[in-house]
């Protein structure tokens, strides 16, 4: 292996922080120049409490967490497979997304309604917000569904509030 990244916002740390493998020997040129930090290959200051705080995401990491939410995706899909309209576009390969869609309704209303329930899902990754997936587009997917939102379970928070709550969830936090 040459380079592996790591983001930290993706195992809880702040965004903003991660973590970078380069194989020993393997000669980078940085992007920005200036200062020596990291070898070099960055300049400014070292972020130091957003490095300690990967460093207590990496040091909380339990063997079980990726098994536990794909527990609870297994479940949201479950649920959610009883709401009439929605379309389950993809059960993801990743543990923690899937993708959901109720065509017709305007994701920017659904994720709000959503939210004031205390269902966090996103209406397409941050790096594409307001448009929909090229992915999904990809796939020859109607307009009306490519509309709809993308649900990412949250272990910390319940399902909505007509679902019966996951084992071990606080429907007040």
């Amino acid at each position: 292996m040459d380079l592996l990244t790591l983001s930290g916002h993706k195992i809880r740390a702040p965004k903003g922080i991660g973590v970078q493998y380069i194989r020993r020997g393997l000669n980078l040129k940085p992007l920005l120049t200036g200062g020596g930090q990291e070898g070099g290959l960055r300049p400014g200051t070292e972020p130091t409490a957003q490095a300690a705080a990967l460093a207590a995401a990496c040091a909380a990491w339990q063997e079980d967490y990726p098994a536990r939410i794909q527990e609870i995706k297994e479940y949201a899909l479950e649920s959610l497979s009883a709401v009439p309209g929605l379309e389950i576009i993809s059960r993801g390969d990743a543990p923690h997304i899937c993708a959901v869609s109720l065509p017709g309704y305007p994701s920017e209303m659904l994720v709000r309604e959503l939210s004031d329930r205390g269902v966090y899902v996103s209406s397409g990754s941050a790096c594409h917000r307001g448009k929909p997936s090229h992915v999904f587009a990809a796939l020859g997917l109607p307009k009306r569904t490519l509309m709809g939102c993308s649900a990412s379970p949250s272990p910390r928070r319940a399902p909505a509030p007509t679902w019966t709550p996951w084992p071990g969830t606080d429907r007040n936090h």
